[in-house]
Order: structure tokens, then C-alpha cells, then sequence
């Protein structure tokens, strides 16, 4: 019985919810990991760059014997451990050990580990790797010998997983004086409520908040998402999923790991090589990676795919067994997705957010070509989603409003509750801050951000970015551009288009406005500044278009350009 739910049929009310008959599981991750079905000597996580593999029964035993380490030396139930670094495979019995008993696990980019993050984080246990920097170990090693005055807590444990010399994984010794009953006794604790992972934000806003992701989250996560994401057509053949490495991605490998473990009759895990982080730049390095592990479904971010996509390595190398990529909705214009639609067919457009990773996404089988090219989707099963106005009701189908979601995958709640600035209302329904709208089978259209629209000179009509980046997208020369807006009391708002060009050469602004004016569906989409740059500023874990330091930049342009 498959997993997953059908497009509704017939909406007039933009609501729409994922039936399913196979109910939401009640499982730990610990339960899933520790499963009685699962084969003990599957081979399911695999490293080619540490030429690292690691059985099912090799990996419960050295989570088991994490999970004695953190007990022995008193971490409780509800603390948490931290790791970076860790880009091999010992980084799964150090997030599965951790989860299963209880503690709150939470990976960090190696770029991302710094004073602030411990601060605002309070870890009791913090994992690092021979790839974390040295003065992030530095650090580290302060916060273990009391030299930071202002933590919080004094009993902080720090594992250096290769040591000296490379040596040690002390931690994973079998002399621990923890018992076996004692171990069970600490598992038996966790609830499938209680928090596992830890998410961080991407900080767009200034304000990054650690998200925490309930077990129940993350196995009916594994269990519901996957039907509609299946690369392998023949029942025989794994699905082989490329995960980026935990050093350059704080999301995906735990995500992915889970998954793996739930599915690990058609699933198996490679880990991406260290040098594979945002927007590769060595693209015919990834083309021979994804050639040369047979990779099915590619779980990275869009970035490096569009790259290979408008490389010549595309048709060099045979990448023919990858026929999925996820595409992330809001940053993939509909030209670039007929693009990859054309050389990974089964690929799929997905929506979620930090405080809810389940939202929807479109089926290759099931969404029809309009949608797959302008949607972001239908609901996953045992999700609910619905388009309200601005006094919260519930709009008809095809009028813009928030996108809300309500489901399993909706977040436990902020580290520490920050109730005051919490997007889930009373009734279970997280407010995304989206802008979309549902057609009548419960495909949503992504429009752009709440706080995005913008009013201006056109007797004070309204107007999306994704208004005018559609049509920006649509010329030959633009690679990719962002959209922003300065108050005017002329305009109500100026507004700015910014623009990647493929080559410099070739477009002026001028030239650039003449071809929006020509393609334009009306005059409001007409920016009224537009200003090439080598590439938009990113900020945050997901590399988020910086629409502050867009907003500086256009300041500084109409300075200039008033001033002239």
C-alpha cells in the first residue's frame, strides 16, 4: 500500500488535506534503528571519500556504545550534543546514540561554529572532527576548561573524535560502566513527542532560532515522504541518494539518515566528499561523483545542479541512473526547472520551512506538466494546508493569501520558548509568512514572502517579486535575479530588479528595461531600477538571498542616481 496521498479534485475553498490510510507512526528513532525486521548486515551508509562503509549492525553497535559514553558520564535526557567537524561516518553513531536516549542532537557547518551559536545553544557535549577549524577547536577547548566566562554551565564535555595522531574514538569503548539494563531503562524514556534534532534558522532576519524536530517528526517523515520521491522504477533496484557531507550542510544528513534507516529496504546513503558544499564550483569533480557512485537521487540543494545543468559536463559523464533532484521553490525560476526536468525527469519541486520540513511538493506521476513547471505542490499525507486572508479566513481557490500548514511535521516549539515571536497558532496551524495560491486539486502556487509585496505607483497596486523575477528569468542572458523594494513617497515604493548575467558583455540596464517592457503582462512589473551584479549576496545555513545588503546596494544606486 503506497504512502502517499492523490491531488484532490474540485476545490472552491483554498484547504486541502492529505488523506492517507496507513496511519502516522509512533516510533522513536531509536525504535527504528533497533527494529527487529531491519537486516543487520545491510550495508546502507557508505563514504567514498574516507572509503568508509558501515553495516546496519556495525553502526547499532557503536550508537549503543555513544549512548553508554554520554550516560556514564551523566548527560541527561533533554540535553544537548553539538557536532562539527565530523565528515566521515562516525557521525552517525554519534546523532542516532545521542537521539536514543534522549539527548537533542545538533550538527553545525564548520563555518557556522562559533561563540554566539554555543552561547545562545548551551551544549552539555560538543563532537568535533579533523575538520573543524583550528580556532573554532580553540574555542571548543576554552568552553571544556571553564574559560569562557559567560557560559551558563560549567560541565561541558568535548570529544575530539580522531585525537591525537588521528587516534582515539574513545568514546565509542566497550568498558563503559554503564549496563545494559541501564541503557534500556534510558531509552525507554523517549517519546516519540520529545525533541531529536535541533535546526537552526537561516538568520535572514538577523534573528537565527534553534527549531526543534520532535522523533515523530522525523520517522513519519521517512515514512510518508518517500513514496512520492522514488528515482528507482524497477522494485530491485536501491535507490542510491546522495546526502551532502554534515561539515558543509546542517540539514540534510540528519533528515536523510532517518530516512535511510525507515526505508532501508530500497535506500542507501553515500556521503557527498567534503569539497561538494553551495554552488560547487568544480562541476566536472561532481559529474565524476555522481557517475562514478551510480547516484539515483541527488538530495543537495539546487545550486550545484543548476551549474551542472548549464555545463558541458552534463553530457560528458554518465550521470543517467540520477533522475531526481529536489528543487527548493522559491529559488528555481520555471525556465530553470524545464531545464532539469528535462535530464532528471522524476525530480521534484518541494516546499517547507525551518518549523515545518513537511509542506508540499509535486509527484512526477500525479502532478500534471502546468503544475509541475509553476507549483510548488500538493499536500504531504497527514498534512494540512490552507491559504487565509489577513483577518485569517479561509480564501477561495486561486485568490493569493498566507500559506498555513498543519500536520506531523510542524515543529516542537524554539530551544527556549520564545512564545512571543511563535508562527503556530492555538489550533496547531504554523502561519509560513508565504504568500501562494491553491488551485482546485490543492496545488499551491508560490507567490513570494507576506512582508515582500509591494505598493507603488500604479494607483498603489500591489506586486510580488516573483512578478517581475518571472519575467526576468525568461531572458536568455539572466542567470538568476532578486527583487527589492525602497519606500518612496513619490512611488510608495522604487522598486529594484538585480540580475546575474551570463555574460557582462552582452546586456546594459537600458537594454535590460527594453526587454522588460516588451515582456511584461503589465507595467507594474516594470522595476524601476535594474542593476547587474556578479552574483547576490547570500546569507545563512541555507545561503538565502541577502535582501539586506540588496536593500544597502539599492540605496547607494538611487543616492547616485539622485544625485546625478
Amino acid at each position: 500500500m503506497r504512502r502517499d496521498c492523490k491531488p484532490a479534485k474540485g476545490l472552491s475553498k483554498s484547504y486541502c488535506q492529505g488523506a492517507c490510510a496507513i496511519p502516522l507512526s509512533a516510533q522513536t528513532i531509536g525504535d527504528v534503528l533497533f527494529s527487529k525486521e531491519i537486516d543487520p548486515d545491510m550495508t546502507l551508509f557508505t563514504s567514498p571519500e574516507y572509503n568508509q562503509r558501515m553495516t546496519i549492525k556495525e553502526l547499532q553497535g557503536k550508537a549503543v556504545l555513544f549512548s553508554k559514553w554520554l550516560l556514564q558520564n551523566d548527560v541527561k535526557k533533554g540535553d544537548v550534543v553539538m557536532v562539527t567537524g565530523v565528515a566521515n561516518l562516525y557521525y552517525l553513531p554519534v546523532l542516532l546514540g545521542a537521539v536514543s536516549v534522549g539527548c537533542i542532537c545538533q550538527t553545525v557547518t564548520t563555518s557556522h561554529f562559533r561563540q554566539n551559536l554555543t552561547q545562545q545553544i548551551n551544549p552539555s557535549v560538543i563532537v568535533v572532527g579533523h575538520q573543524i577549524e583550528k580556532e573554532a577547536y580553540a574555542y571548543a577547548e576554552k568552553l571544556k576548561n571553564n574559560q569562557v566566562s559567560d557560559r551558563p554551565s560549567s560541565n561541558l564535555k568535548l570529544i575530539d573524535i580522531w585525537g591525537n595522531n588521528n587516534e582515539g574514538q574513545e568514546y565509542l569503548s566497550d568498558d563503559s560502566s554503564i549496563t545494559d539494563d541501564q541503557y534500556d531503562s534510558a531509552v525507554r524514556l523517549v517519546s516519540p513527542e520529545d525533541p531529536a534534532i535541533i535546526l537552526r534558522t537561516t538568520g535572514s532576519t538577523g534573528s537565527s532560532k534553534a527549531v526543534l524536530l520532535s522523533h515523530k517528526t522525523l520517522v513519519n517523515l521517512g515514512t510518508f515522504c518517500v513514496d512520492r520521491s522514488m528515482a528507482c522504477d524497477e522494485e530491485h533496484q536501491k535507490d542510491i541518494v546522495a546526502v551532502p557531507n554534515p561539515v558543509t550542510d546542517d540539514v540534510q544528513a540528519p533528515l536523510i539518515t532517518v530516512q535511510i534507516l525507515v526505508n532501508w529496504k530500497s535506500k542507501c546513503c553515500v556521503f557527498c566528499p567534503t569539497w561538494l558544499d553551495y554552488g560547487c564550483e568544480d562541476i566536472e569533480r561532481f559529474a565524476i561523483f555522481l557517475q562514478d557512485e551510480k547516484i539515483t537521487s541527488y538530495r543537495g540543494y539546487t545550486y550545484e545542479i543548476v551549474k551542472l545543468v548549464n555545463s558541458e559536463f552534463i553530457n560528458l559523464y554518465d550521470i543517467s541512473k540520477l533522475t531526481l533532484v529536489n528543487m527548493v521553490a522559491q529559488a528555481v525560476s520555471k525556465s530553470m526547472r524545464e531545464k532539469i526536468f528535462q535530464y532528471f525527469p522524476k525530480s521534484m519541486v518541494i516546499y517547507g520551512a525551518s518549523e515545518c520540513l513537511v509542506g508540499t511538493a509535486t509527484s512526477s506521476s500525479l502532478s500534471s506538466q502546468e503544475q509541475l513547471m509553476n507549483s510548488i505542490g500538493y499536500p504531504f499525507p497527514h498534512t494540512e494546508i490552507k491559504i487565509v486572508g489577513n483577518g485569517g479566513e479561509l480564501l477561495p481557490i486561486r485568490t493569493p493569501g498566507e500559506i498555513c500548514i498543519k500536520g506531523f511535521g510542524v515543529f516542537s516549539g524554539y530551544l527556549y520558548n520564545e512564545s512571543e515571536t511563535c508562527p503556530v497558532d492555538n489550533n496547531g496551524w504554523l502561519h509560513t509568512g508565504d504568500i501562494g495560491e491553491m488551485d482546485d486539486t490543492g496545488h499551491i502556487v508560490f507567490i513570494g514572502r507576506k512582508g515582500d509585496h509591494m505598493t507603488f505607483k500604479h494607483g498603489g497596486d500591489k506586486i510580488y517579486p516573483k512578478h517581475i523575477t518571472d519575467v526576468a528569468s525568461s531572458h536568455p542572458n539572466i542567470f538568476e535575479s532578486a527583487v527589492v523594494g525602497l519606500q518612496s513617497d513619490e512611488n510608495g515604493d522604487d522598486i529594484f530588479l538585480f540580475c546575474v548575467l551570463k555574460d557582462e558583455s552582452k546586456d546594459s540596464p537600458n537594454s535590460l528595461k527594453d526587454f522588460m517592457v516588451q515582456n511584461a503582462p503589465h507595467e507594474i512589473v516594470i522595476p524601476d531600477y535594474i542593476v547587474p551584479v556578479k552574483c547576490l549576496p547570500r546569507i545563512g545555513a541555507r545561503n538565502k538571498v541577502d535582501s539586506r545588503a540588496l536593500v544597502a546596494i539599492a540605496t547607494e544606486v538611487r543616492q547616485a542616481a539622485q544625485a546625478s
